[in-house]
């Protein structure tokens, strides 16, 4: 079975030990940036699943970093984690289609939830394009 990628984008290492800590028993491969541009890079070179991004590291990029992983062929779900935030920031990420948005702290719990279920959409999203795809063949 191919494992899940996830790419977490914060330059606090405590946040990527968090991360590792939370993960440690999934077969989710996990990258790690430590800036816009880094994230960029990755993105550009590996499929990514899911992107777990800290507005403050992205810094003012952080909105345009959204619009961006719209552009990629393989659109990753894009997790928001904070620990300052305003609402219009929060309604602005998720208008350009940001999965979630989190407040630090937030508990393992609530994100490791999170990420599971959209590990569990994008297998579903993926299945029902192989399908359609098989139908499409089947119509012909």
């Amino acid at each position: 079975m191919i494992s899940s990628s996830i790419l977490i984008v914060d330059s606090d290492p405590s946040a990527n030990n968090h991360y590792d800590h939370l993960l440690h028993d999934c077969t989710y491969q996990t990258h790690v940036a430590t800036s816009e541009e880094d994230a960029r890079q990755q993105l550009a070179t590996q499929k990514v699943d899911i992107v777990i991004a800290d507005l403050q590291t992205l810094g003012p990029a952080g909105l345009p970093f959204l619009a961006y992983t719209r552009s990629l062929g393989t659109i990753p779900a894009l997790i928001f984690v904070t620990s300052e935030s305003t609402l219009a920031t929060a309604i602005e990420a998720l208008k350009l289609w940001a999965r979630d948005y989190l407040l630090k702290p937030c508990p393992p719990e609530q994100r490791f939830h999170l990420i599971n279920t959209c590990i569990d959409q994008r297998r579903l999203l993926d299945e029902n394009f192989r399908l359609k795809r098989q139908i499409r063949l089947y119509h012909r």
